[in-house]
């Protein structure tokens, strides 16, 4: 390494960094002698970033100044990766009358198995199903590449998590997924509860 009003060669003189969105561009310079000036090539990855211009310019005799542009997405440029979300909203869900609490010792004696209804004569008559209180809970997780789908759990049973607890009353009513910016993407997935539990037979 040669000595010079630099001092020895060769040196980094500048770094600028740039991030938005997500998206890193690095722009490194560094002073080298003529002779020693090294071959960057264009779309090499360096430390994760990739390379999209170099330009040699004369410094001084002898000295020339190194400029290449990095560009890509790296870990540690990134903002931290948010943590998992939790978010419950109150919903109805409309069940069938057999499933009401009182069936057995009310409902049932003013039921025509036959016709599939109440009785003419029955105060229930008319109503086939009621309606009950529930909750949704929406999860939201991060990541830092795409996530793979969820599709294939819509209709079955699983427990949110985040404090949501109890076998066979959450079910997966909907999942999706989006990119939020460069290395950040989300994955939602709403669960519907079921105070009673849901039928295993039909939800698994």
């Amino acid at each position: 390494m040669a000595a010079n009003t630099y001092g020895s060669l060769p040196i980094t003189i500048k770094t600028t960094t740039i991030v938005q969105n997500g998206l890193t561009q690095r722009i490194v310079e560094t002073l080298h002698e003529s002779a020693s000036v090294p071959v960057v090539a264009i779309n090499s990855v360096v430390s994760g970033l990739r390379v999209t211009s170099v330009q040699n310019d004369p410094e001084t005799a002898g000295i020339v100044k190194q400029t290449v542009t990095y560009e890509g997405t790296t870990t540690s440029d990134l903002p931290t990766l948010p943590a998992t979300t939790y978010e419950s909203q109150g919903s109805m869900v409309e069940l069938p009358i057999q499933q009401h609490p009182d069936w057995a010792t009310t409902l049932k004696a003013d039921w025509d198995e036959a016709k599939g209804e109440f009785k003419p004569t029955s105060a229930f008559y008319g109503m086939t199903s009621y309606i009950v209180g529930s909750v949704s809970v929406t999860r939201t997780e991060f990541f830092r590449s795409q996530p793979t789908d969820d599709y294939a759990d819509i209709g079955t049973l699983e427990t949110p998590g985040g404090g949501y607890t109890g076998t066979n009353k959450w079910l997966v009513i909907s999942t999706s997924r989006r990119k939020l910016s460069e290395g950040l993407y989300s994955k939602e997935k709403t669960f519907l509860y079921s105070a009673k539990g849901w039928n295993t037979t039909i939800y698994s």
